[in-house]
């Protein structure tokens, strides 16, 4: 149970939701001016393919995945119901409005601007079943209802329904429009429950038709005679029979009294009771179809999808395989597409601004449930012949021909997606969340409307969240904003330093001043030999997932060689994070990827370029220093070092210590939706902190003494601290080398000269010294200078 529903941008076409939006989200878009403009021009003209195309629309019982009853992921606390072609609108809309048995929470003018949208508040144990039906009692409750309440100021259909029957529909959906002086009710002062619905059941009395007969034309006889509707039981032939009636142009309402009056329906057929339903849907399907028939020559023609070969025997073409360019229309229609990446192509979807990268699988499976749910015949009159090409020869000559369209090769012919990819400039930073868009710079935090960008983001950079700014003032007390502290032992000039730290790994943008990975490391590493984790490193980085799109490179298994060593990453990734790297990890892979882009080969997926002005940022987490001491190295290289504070309470290894701290787990159930709100509120300070400030250095505190520790090892930093070494004296190796294996090693374990010298060199890079070396009377010496 939920208290969002699904939002669709239009087309009606469109069954991918862009996001999940309340009631509350939803009255402001009707009342305020968004929908204006199409709802005017609507009311003007009443094209109905208008309204399909260009007004976006919700599924207000519930979120869905995709629009269709079985995609559904959380069914909402509401119910929709529509009264149309109302005589005194303003008179039943008062009435509804006030009526204490209902409660509306939500009331707005229909885009035709003679009906109304009407949604109440349900309980949702009633519909918790999974029948095809779930709907089905409270719309014949509140039909009821209205037939008891309202029958004085409304007019029922001819099946006794005062409420549109599409409220059975589960994933149903509703066109938002524009009504200024729509109603809205936060509160929930009833709901349409138990009680209500067995009050209401559908009471025994007879409902009268109206013994309407309408003035049948010639042209309806005579297609009821073609298709045997005047023999007995013929509903069968129903379906081409109306489609043939709506490619003469036949109105709806005629077709409908007629197969009402003279037509023998059996009590099993679906059509029974279910006429005006039947004869509408065939009527918009068959209306849509709008493409035509296409002559490729003098055998051939084209209709949607399919190719029709003439055949001799039956003097009718005949349905015998896929129409190509239809199949390719219909997949771009639907957003499919390729684009470029670098030198290289992808296949992608593009939903409204979103695009997503997909791979043939992905086409294959939404093409097969296409072709699935087609249920009913498709028709069509070419040449004065009624074509009617039944479902299960669509099936059977769709599998019969899908190998050629589902392989690298065929779906290049996609045409090429060229739009801007929205990204961070110098100076700002841009955060999309499902409610809004959230634009940072050095002065302002700005909240924006969707309807503003300019341009495409990828899917994967979407943030699944609704999110209300909170002030600065109230961020600091929260669990995230402690944690960084005690990250930093309170240390302002450390906790600026993480602060630009995330700022800068949130900030999408190639700067070729900077082109720098930032590195976490433990403060104090307990064990050279066993470095300890549980400092928070990881947790960091995860704060950073909830903003970025992150992809994850295992440290660990890390193989330099292994050309597919980078395939994690994807077109749309912002963030690598090099999780927990061994201390023998070379810096100096990453060296062209921070300043020349990445190459990324992937197994069975299309590799691609990554340019460095699409280049994601680098972070490393690592319980050790890795190599590399040059100063090539080191310009690449943002150290942030954290405290022992959590990793110190680890006493016995099962200790849980960030969880205990703060009340439970980081990013998930534990957070309610304030808390939420106030950790991307800090995470956005911390983007602007560093739009401000840029990288903060701090003091380094272990992380050099730490680096000659693990170069060379524990005894021998103690022996040179002993020595007190003196710049620009002279000393000699062997003596030295002989007195260090005296005092630490023993016989069996001396170390060599050679190792001995290069550690030196170690000690002397620990102290940004210099170590220079000659020979004389055949000694070896070597002294230390600035």
């Amino acid at each position: 149970m939920t208290e969002s529903f699904s939002y669709f941008k239009c087309p009606i076409t469109n069954v991918l939701p862009l996001q999940s939006i309340t009631l509350g989200e939803t009255y402001e878009l009707i009342k305020f001016d968004k929908f204006k403009e199409n709802t005017e021009l609507y009311r003007l003209n009443k094209d109905k393919k208008f309204k399909s195309n260009q007004f976006d629309y919700v599924t207000f019982n519930g979120t869905f995945s995709k629009r269709e009853d079985g995609a559904l992921i959380n069914l909402s606390n509401f119910f929709i119901l529509d009264i149309d072609h109302i005589a005194n609108l303003d008179i039943v809309r008062e009435r509804i409005i006030k009526d204490e048995n209902l409660c509306p929470k939500l009331v707005f003018i229909s885009p035709s601007g003679d009906g109304l949208k009407i949604v109440l508040s349900i309980d949702v144990s009633l519909v918790a079943d999974t029948g095809n039906k779930r709907m089905l009692k409270i719309w014949s409750a509140i039909n009821e209802y209205f037939r008891q309440n309202y029958s004085d100021i409304l007019t029922a259909n001819q099946k006794g329904e005062y409420i549109d029957a599409s409220g059975t529909d589960l994933s149903r959906a509703c066109f938002l429009c524009h009504d200024p002086e729509a109603y809205y009710n936060e509160e929930i002062i009833r709901i349409i429950d138990a009680n209500f619905i067995e009050k209401y059941k559908i009471a025994s009395v007879e409902i009268s038709k109206k013994s309407i007969k309408p003035n049948i034309q010639t042209d309806i006889n005579k297609l009821a005679i073609r298709h045997l509707l005047q023999d007995e039981n013929h509903h069968n032939q129903l379906l081409p029979f109306t489609a043939a009636c709506s490619s003469i142009s036949l109105n709806r309402s005629t077709v409908k009294h007629y197969i009402e009056d003279f037509v023998q329906i059996s009590a099993d057929s679906s059509w029974n009771n279910n006429i005006d339903k039947k004869v509408d849907e065939i009527y918009d399907r068959y209306n849509d179809y709008d493409v035509g028939v296409k002559q490729i020559n003098d055998t051939t023609i084209c209709y949607k999808l399919y190719c029709l070969k003439y055949s001799n025997i039956s003097k009718k073409y005949i349905l015998t395989s896929l129409y190509m360019d239809g199949i390719r229309n219909f997949l771009q229609e639907n957003g499919y597409s390729k684009r470029k990446v670098g030198n290289d192509v992808i296949l992608i979807q593009k939903v409204n601004n979103i695009i997503t990268e997909v791979t043939v699988e992905d086409i294959k499976t939404f093409m097969n449930t296409y072709i699935n749910n087609i249920t009913e015949n498709t028709c069509f009159d070419y040449k004065g012949n009624f074509y009617e090409i039944t479902s299960f020869a669509i099936r059977e000559i769709y599998l019969r021909n899908s190998h050629n369209i589902f392989n690298d090769t065929w779906l290049q012919n996609l045409s090429l997606n060229d739009d801007k990819i929205i990204k961070d400039t110098k100076d700002t930073m841009f955060f999309y969340f499902q409610n809004c868009i959230i634009q940072v710079d050095k002065q302002y935090i700005d909240i924006k409307k969707w309807e503003e960008m300019d341009g495409c983001i990828w899917e994967s950079q979407v943030i699944k969240w609704n999110y209300q700014y909170i002030e600065s003032r109230v961020t600091i007390n929260c669990k995230f904003a402690k944690f960084i502290d005690n990250l930093t032992n309170n240390d302002i000039d450390r906790f600026k330093s993480i602060m630009s730290a995330l700022g800068y790994m949130m900030h999408f943008h190639f700067n070729e001043s900077e082109g720098q990975a930032v590195i976490l490391y433990d403060q104090t590493i307990t064990d050279m030999k066993t470095p300890m984790g549980g400092s928070g490193k990881g947790l960091v980085v995860n704060a950073l997932k909830q903003l970025r799109n992150v992809s994850k490179i295992d440290g660990k298994n890390f193989n330099n060689d292994n050309r597919f060593k980078w395939e994690a990453i994807t077109p749309s990734t912002q963030i690598v994070w090099i999780d927990d790297v061994k201390n023998d990890f070379e810096f100096s892979t990453l060296h062209s990827n921070l300043t020349d882009g990445w190459s990324i080969e992937r197994k069975f997926l299309s590799q691609f370029t990554l340019a460095p002005s699409m280049s994601p940022k680098t972070i490393i987490c690592s319980n050790s220093i890795i190599k590399g001491n040059g100063s090539t190295n080191k310009r690449r290289q943002f150290i942030v070092e954290v405290s022992d504070y959590y990793s110190s309470k680890i006493k016995n290894g099962d200790e849980k210590p960030i969880e205990e701290e703060h009340g439970g787990l980081f990013f998930g159930a534990d957070w309610d939706k304030n808390e939420w709100d106030c950790f991307y509120s800090y995470m956005l300070q911390c983007a602007k902190f560093y739009l401000t400030n840029g990288l903060v250095h701090a003091k380094p505190i272990n992380v050099e003494i730490n680096r000659f520790k693990q170069t060379t090892n524990e005894d021998f930093v103690e022996w040179c601290e002993e020595e007190k070494f003196e710049l620009n004296e002279t000393y000699n190796t062997k003596e030295k080398c002989t007195d260090y294996n005296n005092t630490y090693n023993g016989d069996k374990n001396n170390i060599a000269q050679r190792t001995f010298s290069n550690w030196l060199k170690e000690y002397a890079i620990f102290k940004n010294w210099k170590k220079n070396t000659k020979k004389s009377n055949g000694q070896s010496l070597f002294i230390f200078s600035k």
